[in-house]
């Protein structure tokens, strides 16, 4: 895979606080607060960007034989508490746990709203299941995400280690 794609990948991964903000509409005062537990899901859509764009830099360091800057970057990916790519493959699975229970707590939530509701007023509920599920698949693309950035990073270190 091309590295720049990387970038691209990253960055295509739906934002969570929007998908967030669509699931509140729906009203039910009790979600609101496992709702912005999973805000922290942004935070790792981010660090996924801005893994693939050191793995870009690490690319061109390697091509341009920049010992330094190649050791710079590989420690950062490894050692650093913010950037550390471990730390990152644990958020992901984490939020990716969270996302599930929160999936269910919806789910019983709205089933016990719906039986008091009319027919009517439910309509509102279960128009917002599509971004229920639309949070599901950001999990997944993160993980994908990350499995992809973690495969480039290893292939790249090995291509740095056998010069």
């Amino acid at each position: 895979m091309d590295v720049k794609h990387l970038k691209k990948i990253a960055q295509s991964i739906p934002r969570v606080d929007l998908s967030i903000k669509k699931i509140k509409k729906v009203g039910i005062a009790a979600l609101h607060k496992p709702l912005n537990e999973l805000a922290y899901g942004q935070v790792i859509n981010d660090k996924l960007a801005s893994v693939a764009h050191a793995l870009v830099e690490l690319r061109i360091a390697q091509l341009t034989n920049d010992n330094k800057k190649t050791q710079r970057i590989t420690s950062t990916l490894l050692r650093d508490p913010h950037m550390s790519m471990k730390q990152l493959v644990d958020e992901v699975a984490a939020f990716d746990v969270q996302v599930a229970v929160f999936h269910d707590f919806y789910n019983h939530i709205v089933e016990e709203k719906l039986r008091t509701m009319n027919l009517e007023d439910s309509i509102d509920i279960v128009e917002h299941l599509p971004q229920l599920r639309e949070l599901r698949e950001i999990t997944q693309q993160q993980k994908l995400c990350m499995q992809i950035l973690g495969k480039q990073f290893v292939s790249i270190a090995r291509a740095t280690q056998d010069r």
